[in-house]
């Protein structure tokens, strides 16, 4: 478990669906459709697109989602162990 991967999916209705993975690699297909990919290894975000592009900021889109997914959240977090600065 290395990255979670959000994926919003438009309905017909114009709402929209989102899809929550965490993967130990990434795709070409994950980097193409998915939305929001953050790297807890590196403390990275490596992509993080809506409709436009949005800033790649580690803390806010962490603590955005934090929130709304704890659990997932510290399944990662512990499996990827930040060394202390």
């Amino acid at each position: 478990m290395r990255y979670l991967i959000i994926t919003y999916i438009l309905k017909p209705t114009g709402q929209s669906d989102e899809s929550v993975r965490v993967e130990d690699k990434l795709t070409k297909h994950l980097k193409t459709y998915a939305n929001i990919i953050l790297d807890f290894k590196t403390r990275e975000v490596v992509k993080a697109r809506m409709n436009e592009p949005i800033p790649r900021d580690w803390d806010k889109i962490y603590y955005y989602f934090v929130n709304i997914y704890p659990d997932i959240f510290n399944a990662l977090e512990n499996a990827n162990p930040q060394e202390p600065k």
